[in-house]
């Protein structure tokens, strides 16, 4: 099982742009917040240290309740369904109530990711929606 652990941007930011963002150019995979110091990185890293699975968490509100919002989280295709996403979402809760009082996370979800979500105890709160001409749900998440 990879390791999981706080990382920083550049340890991330290859493996994002390639599963969410690969149709541009990898500055157009960066978000506004990646850099503010309330945002948190966490990533899966295999034992010869290749990143194989990132998430990133700002501290957005959701519907004026304090919360962090989940972005750019990816999965290298070769370890999806053996537990690195949940491990990842597990590390971040931890990691996240260490350091604050917020107790919600929400998502825009890719619709082809919702399954996954709604396994690791997520709840659909929207109707479907296109962010850049993809399919989403927006989810919440209480821990």
């Amino acid at each position: 099982m990879p390791v999981v652990r706080e990382t920083t941007l550049e340890e991330i930011m290859h493996l994002r742009h390639a599963i969410l963002r690969a149709d541009t150019t990898l500055e157009n995979a960066l978000f506004a917040e990646d850099r503010l110091p309330t945002t948190h990185h966490v990533g899966a890293f295999a034992d010869d240290g290749t990143c194989v699975g990132c998430a990133t968490f700002l501290s957005v509100a959701h519907e004026n309740e304090p919360a962090w919002q989940l972005r750019g989280m990816a999965v290298r295709a070769e370890v999806r369904k053996a537990g690195v996403g949940k491990q990842m979402l597990d590390f971040a809760e931890l990691l996240l109530s260490s350091l604050s009082p917020m107790r919600l996370l929400w998502c825009h979800a890719r619709v082809v990711a919702v399954p996954f979500y709604r396994r690791c105890g997520w709840t659909v709160v929207s109707e479907e929606y296109q962010i850049i001409g993809i399919p989403h749900l927006k989810m919440v998440r209480r821990f």
